[in-house]
Parts: structure tokens; sequence; C-alpha cells
């Protein structure tokens, strides 16, 4: 990863106005990467949609990190569900028009 595809963590930090820690803990429940070069932190840019997200639900909703983590799950397992339904939908069809 070259310096163009992160941010440093610092920058980010003023940018949105949050703790550094927030990115931390983040990154500790695997919401986010963190790299770190030199002693420096930097979050790739892929990340970023997702950080303006768990920005948003923080300072928006006053959810902390666990919430947010619970959250990130529950809509991870909908995802999930919804492509189960959508699969098991094609099936039913395919083998009603049989």
């Amino acid at each position: 990863m070259n310096y163009t595809d992160k941010i440093e963590a610092a920058q980010l930090s003023i940018f949105y106005n949050i703790d550094i820690t927030m990115l931390t803990s983040l990154n500790e429940l695997g919401l986010i990467e963190i790299e770190t070069v030199n002693n420096v932190m930097y979050i790739p840019i892929t990340f970023i949609g997702k950080l303006e997200r768990y920005i948003n639900y923080h300072q928006l909703m006053d959810i902390n990190i666990a919430g947010i983590h619970a959250i990130e799950n529950l809509l991870q397992r909908t995802i999930l569900l919804q492509q189960q339904v959508t699969q098991l939908t094609n099936q039913l069809s395919f083998y009603k028009h049989k």
C-alpha cells in the first residue's frame, strides 16, 4: 500500500472532530484497519465510507463503540439472510416451473 491509498489517522481525527481512541477501538473490533508506518497510524481509503458511517452513529445518534459493533454485525447478518432468501426464491422458482 502506498501513501496515496491511505490517510493519516491524526488528520482524520481532526477533520471529523473525533478522538484518536475511537479509531483504535474500531480497529480493535475489526471494523476498520489501521496500518502503522514509522509510528504513524494510517487508515486505508477503502475504509473511509465505513468510518464516516460509524462516526455518524456515534455523533448523531450517540451510539457507543460496542453499539456500533453490534449494529454492524446485525447489518452483516441481515445482508447474508437477504442473499439466502434470494437464492432460495430462485431455487423454488426453478422447481416450480420445471
